[in-house]
């Protein structure tokens, strides 16, 4: 078997695979002109000795936050087989195919939404971001903050459209400034965010500060749930975006968002980072959380992902040793140098490791999800010198809101 991207005439297959993978239905209507470009491009398939095509996945250009820095990241999704031609390495043909193509092009991530944790970890891919879900909370719960900022809510078509919409991006683009593994967003990412409430039942306001600019926006929708009956369709919610720049707009928007009570019974809120659900919902006894896995990551190119990487002290080095399975580029021993709190140099060295891990222990410290200390207990890993190793990777804040 062999991968490459399919060409043309294959691309009404390439979207029958999925179909019948993910037991869905379909008429095959004509492709808008970018999804057609992005099966000419960005889609491969799996082909047999007869030139069948078995599976196909998909490899978005995307770019990634990584200590403030937006970073070539490959986006692997719509992974696809034949039912009767599975477990014989036709997405393993694929993964290797696309990690090849990211390795030649120097994008130094990749990043998917998993089916099944151990599946993608064969190919190097390891949890690297979870999120806390508050469950079914009555708004009551929701601590009555005072809204000392205006809160407008988008409407298309209202006055100064264009500069509300800039201002909610120029608001995210600060906020996951910090945050490790979020999308830097091109336009297609925004469609989500910018609903007609009207018609879609989604809301999205923003908290302005005495200058009028944009300082923090809450999306909240409506959803059915399933164990409420048909006429109470419409009672339940969920608030899928929290971004804030202050105390005064993140408690201005929630003071909004608690005030939906008469229309809305429960609600799901996704915590941002730095929230914690004791300082925004009383009595915090009663809420229901969650911690939800969302994504795993991996390190494609073990040098360029490391360069520029924030260390937790101004200067130092260490020798780390990855072993990666696909890519043997990568199973080599590399000594890091940092100043100024930012890696320098990553050279190849015959010195011995000071840290040895599997390529995808070694995405979770280079993402932040897990420090050194925290994965010094690992059977997996190996470290000399815990405090040495915690000084390049202190571990960090992680997360993502956008699912491909």
């Amino acid at each position: 078997m062999s991968a490459r991207l399919i060409t043309e005439k294959e691309i009404l297959d390439a979207r029958k695979i999925p179909t019948l993978a993910f037991l869905g239905t379909s008429t095959f209507e004509e492709l808008k002109p970018e999804m057609h470009e992005r099966y000419k491009t960005r889609v491969a398939g799996s082909f047999d000795e007869e030139g069948r095509l078995n599976a196909v996945a998909t490899n978005l250009a995307l770019n990634m936050m990584l200590d403030g820095r937006a970073v070539p990241c490959g986006g692997i999704a719509s992974v696809a087989s034949r039912a009767e031609m599975r477990g014989r390495g036709n997405v393993r043909e694929i993964l290797t195919y696309w990690l090849r193509d990211m390795l030649a092009n120097h994008w130094p991530l990749t990043y998917l939404y998993p089916f099944s944790y151990e599946f993608y970890r064969k190919f190097g891919y390891e949890l690297c971001c979870q999120e806390t879900r508050v469950k079914d909370a009555g708004l009551e719960m929701i601590v009555p903050f005072k809204q000392s900022l205006r809160v407008v809510m988008y409407e298309p078509g209202m006055p100064k459209e264009t500069e509300f919409s800039l201002g909610i991006r120029a608001c995210y683009e600060r906020f996951v400034a910090g945050q490790n593994v979020a999308l830097k967003r091109a336009d297609a990412h925004w469609e989500k965010l910018f609903l007609n409430p009207y018609e879609s039942r989604a809301y999205l306001y923003a908290a302005l500060d005495s200058a009028g600019n944009i300082c923090g926006y809450a999306a909240v929708k409506l959803q059915p749930h399933e164990f409420l009956s048909s006429h109470e369709f419409m009672k339940h919610a969920v608030l899928y975006e929290l971004a804030y720049e202050n105390r005064a707009a993140l408690e201005s928007l929630l003071a909004v968002i608690r005030s939906l009570g008469a229309q809305i019974s429960k609600i799901n809120i996704i915590l941002p980072p730095g929230v914690l659900p004791e300082a925004i919902l009383s009595p915090y006894r009663d809420v229901r959380l969650d911690i939800a896995s969302v994504g795993m990551g991996r390190v494609v190119d073990v040098p360029a992902a490391l360069h520029g990487l924030r260390a937790g002290t101004d200067s130092g080095s260490l020798t780390i040793r990855p072993v990666d399975g696909i890519l043997p580029e990568n199973d080599r021993t590399f000594r890091v140098k940092w100043t100024d709190a930012r890696v320098c140099d990553v050279q190849e060295t015959g010195d011995a490791p000071d840290l040895t891990a599997p390529i995808g222990r070694l995405t979770q410290l280079v993402f932040g999800f897990r420090s050194a200390r925290d994965l010094a207990m690992c059977a997996d890993v190996v470290m000399t010198d815990i405090a040495r190793a915690q000084q390049l990777f202190p571990g960090k804040t992680t997360m993502m809101w956008d699912h491909f």
